[in-house]
């Protein structure tokens, strides 16, 4: 933006060389100093916001300057008028690049007002009246619609963003096509997967704040890897542990067979760490792995300030309790009977009979694998 408003300060120069009638004068070289005074200052870095608004209104004073010492009784009303305007929506155009709103309509409420200033005692020629003002309407509209369109594609992209770091990008894709999926709370049947590391709080008393983040990100790069190699959807990380949904914000078909396979691929990638950590002298990590399938609401929750999207019901409940149960089973990975029944491939399952979870009287079968 600051190499076009340089490029608009050199135009009175250029026509100085090329028309033997004008000369540059002291204006030509003043705006292109405040040019190269505002290119310098807007490409350090750290710039401080409030420099787009003083360079706004020094727009709009160099535009009247343009007005007095350049355009001032060398041409007739309309032509100064014209050219006021051709100038001004330029100017217009440049600041709509600030996306600001209340930037360009600021510096665009100056511009009209000066215009009136400029040349009321042109007004009673319809060419300035009317055809000027037309004109320059024309211009702060066009660059109002920039700005907004700008915006909207800006919200848009972080959008879109912010959704790639929780699903895969194939979903992620899937959702940009059908952008009321995840509109309003919607009842489906979710498998819900929780994986966390054994022990880890003990380890963690031992270990640096530094170090402790490193380990937790190398466990979290491998289990979204396994995720989003399955399509599942990263709904949050709780501490040392992860909460992974398949079936929301889309369901497919084999929602829990998918889910299964990404929990062997968690253990399996674990299990590849460990070889690496074994190398370096460190301890293995242990995981457990709880799947259950329901029927939950997944959508929007939170605040106007900040959303999320989660699933909430009973059955996110009971997959983190299956969870918790790896502890007393000598199986990684334990599913519920309903998620069991949804898998479509046969796998080695372990069968661990009716078992009672924390804080239910209801007893729930469990069926394990150990990779």
């Amino acid at each position: 933006m600051a190499w076009w408003r340089l490029v608009l300060a050199l135009v009175p120069m250029t026509e100085a060389l090329v028309d033997e009638n004008r000369s540059g004068g002291v204006f030509s070289y003043a705006v292109i100093v405040y040019a190269l005074i505002v290119l310098v200052l807007t490409n350090r870095r750290n710039s401080p916001p409030v420099l787009r608004w003083v360079f706004a209104f020094g727009d709009v004073a160099a535009l009247q300057a343009y007005v007095y010492f350049y355009l001032a009784g060398r041409t007739s009303a309309a032509e100064a008028a014209y050219a006021y305007v051709a100038t001004a929506n330029v100017v217009l155009l440049t600041n709509s690049l600030r996306l600001s709103l209340p930037v360009l309509w600021s510096s665009a409420g100056g511009i009209v007002a000066c215009y009136f200033l400029d040349f009321m005692n042109s007004m009673d020629d319809s060419r300035v009246r009317i055809g000027g003002v037309m004109l320059m309407l024309i211009g702060v509209s066009l660059a109002t619609m920039i700005v907004r369109g700008q915006l909207r594609l800006l919200a848009e992209s972080r959008v879109s963003a912010r959704l790639r770091r929780f699903v895969s990008p194939e979903v992620a894709e899937d959702l940009e096509r059908r952008k009321d999926v995840m509109d309003k709370p919607a009842a489906r049947e979710v498998t819900v997967l929780f994986v966390d590391i054994r022990g880890f709080t003990l380890n963690a008393e031992t270990m640096a704040p530094e170090d402790s983040v490193a380990f937790l990100n190398q466990f979290f790069h491998r289990v979204t890897q396994s995720v989003y190699q399955h399509k599942g959807t990263i709904d949050k990380y709780i501490g040392d542990c992860v909460m992974v949904l398949f079936g929301a914000p889309l369901s497919q078909p084999d929602d829990a067979t998918r889910a299964v396979k990404a929990a062997q691929g968690i253990l399996s990638s674990v299990q590849e760490w460990n070889v690496e950590r074994a190398l370096s002298g460190l301890p293995p990590v242990k995981i457990g792995i709880g799947l259950n399938t329901s029927r939950v609401v997944a959508g929007a929750v939170g605040t106007p300030q900040k959303l999320e999207y989660t699933v909430i019901g009973d059955g996110v409940n009971v997959a983190a309790r299956v969870c918790a149960l790896t502890k007393e089973h000598p199986a990684p990975i334990l599913v519920t009977e309903a998620t069991r029944h949804r898998v479509n491939q046969e796998m080695p399952w372990i069968d661990f009979g009716q078992v009672t979870l924390r804080g239910r009287s209801q007893t729930l079968k469990l069926y394990g694998l150990n990779g």
